[in-house]
């Protein structure tokens, strides 16, 4: 029988520990955009607004 190189296993931890790096660099992305908008966005000038 031919070795196909990497078992199932190995594929799978490898898709699985790339996929944990992709979130988290998503994550961090939407952080960094979510702050830009929130620090330039202006107070709100009603009472109810500002809670």
């Amino acid at each position: 029988m031919v070795d196909s190189g990497n078992s199932y296993g190995e594929r799978v931890s490898r898709l699985v520990g790339w996929g944990h790096w992709f979130a988290f660099f998503n994550i961090v992305a939407s952080m960094l955009i979510g702050t830009r908008y929130i620090v330039q966005s202006p107070w709100p000038e009603t009472l109810l607004g500002q809670f």
